[in-house]
């Protein structure tokens, strides 16, 4: 027969060396999962800041409208009181003006 050798297999690996290969890619795995919840959890939490300071700032935007609303009503009263007494000064002008003019 033939006298060439057989050629043999390689050795298996260990149990061991297996078990810390799996060990080593489920625990990379759940330190990456653990990193993206974290950022995950940043990102909503920074999400939440800042949606609170726009409230913040619609809030104070509100407010300021109301003043400018509140300062136009009175600049506006202001002007209709000062618009009725030039009609009362108008009218008492005229008045002395008709009052000077004698009949016959």
């Amino acid at each position: 027969m033939d006298d060439a050798p057989i050629a043999e297999s390689p050795a298996p690996r260990a149990t061991g060396d297996t078990k810390a290969i799996i060990r080593s890619i489920v625990g990379t795995g759940i330190g990456l999962a653990t990193l993206l919840l974290m950022l995950a959890g940043l990102m909503i939490q920074q999400n939440a800041n800042l949606n609170a300071r726009f409230d913040d700032l619609n809030a104070r935007l509100d407010d300021l409208n109301a003043r400018f609303d509140d300062l136009n009503a009175n600049v506006n009263a202001r002007f209709d009181d000062l618009q009725e007494d030039i009609r009362e000064l108008r009218a008492l002008i005229i008045d002395a003006i008709k009052g000077a003019d004698t009949a016959d």
